[in-house]
């Protein structure tokens, strides 16, 4: 039995490999929200992404998305994060039955980036549902979009010092829990990073087990996490989901 990293309230954390720790949850009241190494050759603090290529990520993240569907009930959330690079593949990697969800990041202007950065797909499933959303030749793919604050987010990150490469905004997490997640489920991210899904859902309310394999981005979640917990002890919270 694998013993969190660290648990408080309705948070828990472990610092394992996200397989490891998911064959030992037992609770089936669960969803899960997620942004996982997305297959473009990033850096991160344990080295370089394995895959860059669709042709490696694929048989990958396909194995990883037949892990997580397993302990998610029928009828609850899997929503994954994916870059747009691969947008074209989702439906082979997840499904016919996946709703994509974009988030556009508002700082084209501040990088001169083109829609490849500035627009990230979320696949968004609810497991065996009955309602009818299957891609066919007759029927439009379902496609609906936020725009989220990232440019205030970026310049801001110096300062709330998140230590991550690639910190989700928390307007986006908040976002998803506040309108697809179901009703008193406990939010499980496998792949944890600065810690942002979390504290979305402790905010909306949710119990939240997050899971990192790298022990310099526990550190980063759980100060992350302890610094908004103490800005809500303070009253000092004034973030509202939409």
């Amino acid at each position: 039995m694998i013993a969190p990293y660290y648990k408080k309230d309705k948070i828990t954390i472990y610092n394992n490999d996200y397989a490891e720790v998911l064959s030992q949850i037992k609770n089936k009241n669960i969803i899960i929200i997620t942004d996982p190494p997305q297959g473009i050759g990033f850096k991160y603090k344990s080295g370089k992404e394995l895959h860059s290529t669709p042709k490696g990520y694929g048989p990958w993240i396909k194995n990883v998305y037949k892990q997580l569907t397993v302990l998610v009930p029928d009828g609850n959330l899997i929503a994954i994060f994916q870059h747009y690079r691969y947008l074209r593949y989702l439906w082979e990697w997840f499904g016919e039955h996946i709703d994509i969800f974009f988030y556009a990041r508002n700082f084209t202007a501040l990088h001169g980036k083109g829609i490849e950065n500035s627009v990230v797909p979320i696949v968004i499933q609810y497991k065996n549902t009955k309602k009818p959303n299957i891609r066919t030749k007759h029927k439009r793919r379902k496609i609906n979009f936020f725009i989220s604050d990232w440019r205030t987010f970026h310049l801001s990150r110096k300062k709330t010092q998140l230590n991550h490469p690639c910190p989700l905004p928390r307007d986006i997490c908040s976002h998803i829990i506040y309108n697809f997640a179901n009703t008193n489920t406990i939010i499980i991210d496998p792949f944890l990073g600065s810690g942002q899904i979390l504290i979305a859902g402790l905010l909306l309310d949710h119990e939240v087990i997050g899971i990192e394999i790298e022990k310099s981005y526990c550190h980063a979640a759980i100060k992350n996490i302890e610094n908004i917990l103490q800005g809500e002890t303070n009253g000092n919270n004034t973030e509202a989901a939409k």
